[in-house]
């Protein structure tokens, strides 16, 4: 009996009827859902791109913060916008911008006026931030945004230029030294 399975499946598939089956699909996702067989000896023999030749390919998107912040504005909350638009949210992310396309969301409207508790920087970091503020822009870099943030280990609100623990960890808000900027 086990003879027989191997003999039915062992020339199941040539390279004329992989190509007359994949002529029944429009995408290489469908082709591969609905006949994972012939997709499998295609891609074993090194001919999905000839037999799919005919297929549409999907364009990919090139995220620039522009193209972010107008994917993000269709979206009212941080959670929805990466739960809908999976792509753009993991872009935002890696380009480490994602709060300043969020930056109209409901987690990041004002925190302030919640009255809320939030650390402070000490005068000694404000006076290291201003300098590094000027400094940069006698560079023509970018000036360094202070926001509060919301810490990621023990959800505290705290002003940051950057990092994304306020310091629970150590009992004090982080030095401006070594700081992941965004």
């Amino acid at each position: 009996m086990l003879s027989d399975k191997k003999s039915r499946h062992k020339n199941k598939w040539t390279e004329e009827s992989v190509a007359t089956e994949a002529l029944k699909y429009a995408s290489i996702g469908e082709f591969k859902n609905k006949a994972g067989g012939a997709y499998k000896f295609a891609y074993r023999m090194n001919i999905v791109e000839i037999v799919c030749s005919h297929m549409e390919r999907p364009k990919q998107t090139i995220w620039n913060e522009e193209r972010l912040i107008q994917e993000a504005q269709k979206y009212s909350t941080l959670k929805e916008f990466r739960s809908k638009s999976v792509n753009a949210y993991s872009a935002a992310s890696k380009k480490r911008i994602l709060e300043y396309v969020c930056s109209h969301m409901e987690e990041f409207i004002h925190m302030e006026q919640n009255n809320l508790p939030i650390k402070r920087l000490s005068n000694h970091e404000r006076s290291v931030f201003r300098d590094t503020n000027e400094a940069r822009l006698e560079a023509g870099f970018k000036p360094i945004e202070m926001k509060v943030r919301k810490c990621l280990s023990c959800g505290t609100l705290f002003e940051s230029i950057g990092n994304r623990m306020c310091g629970c960890i150590r009992g004090q808000v982080t030095s401006l030294f070594g700081i992941e900027v965004v």
